[in-house]
């Protein structure tokens, strides 16, 4: 029986050398892999890097584009205005001219009576 203990005992440690060679091999991928994270990483962090700066180059080109073409509108719409303030103006004195000369032509009385006739809601004789 000595001998076949010892064949049995050998198989074990054949096995188990066996084991040890495959935990071995195991052990140095998972090395492998844990020495390569780090580098992955940083080639990560540099490619999220550069399509940060992308993105942000690219917001920062196409934010610059509108203010230009805000700048032209609001540079039109002030021309615009300053357009209807001169018009407005013009009405209210040409408005203003009109309804002394009829004041001086007709008479207080006589024009207060057709401001009531023709304007709804007056002040001073002329139309708020």
């Amino acid at each position: 029986m000595n001998q076949n203990d010892d064949t049995k005992a050998e198989r074990k440690l054949e096995k188990a050398r066996e084991r040890v060679l495959e935990l071995n091999v195991l052990l140095d991928d998972l090395q492998f892999e844990l020495e390569m994270i780090p580098k992955e990483v940083t080639q990560l962090n540099e490619a999220l890097f550069h399509e940060t700066i992308s993105l942000i180059y690219t917001y920062i080109t196409s934010g610059k584009e509108r203010v230009g073409e805000l700048d032209v509108e609001i540079q039109d719409l002030r021309k615009q205005l300053g357009q209807h303030y001169a018009e407005k103006f013009d009405i209210e004195n040409r408005v203003e001219s009109v309804y002394k000369y009829l004041h001086q032509t007709l008479g207080k009385d006589e024009t207060n009576h057709l401001d009531e006739t023709f304007l709804e809601n007056k002040e001073d004789g002329i139309e708020k």
